[in-house]
C-alpha cells in the first residue's frame, strides 16, 4: 500500500506541475508517518523497477513506467 501511495503523490504532483513534477524524500517519508528503513526499501523498490527517479534537484519524481503503472 506504501508504495502505491508513494506513487499516486508523486503522480499527483508530476501532473499539477509537469516541468518541476518532483517532491523531496523526506517530504514524503514525513507525510506517510514511516521509518527511515521502511522508506528506504520502498524507494529502493520504486527505483529499481523504473518507476520513479531522482530529478537533477535531487527530488523524487514518477517516472513514465510509474505512471503506467
Amino acid at each position: 500500500a506504501l508504495q502505491r501511495n508513494i506513487l499516486m503523490l508523486l503522480y499527483k504532483a508530476r501532473r499539477e506541475n509537469f516541468g518541476e513534477g518532483g517532491i523531496g524524500a523526506y517530504v514524503i517519508q514525513e507525510r506517510f508517518g514511516c521509518s527511515d528503513d521502511v522508506f528506504d526499501f520502498h524507494l529502493w523498490y520504486l527505483k529499481s523497477k523504473g518507476l520513479v527517479e531522482v530529478t537533477e534537484q535531487g527530488k523524487l519524481a514518477i517516472t513514465v513506467n510509474g505512471v503506467d503503472h
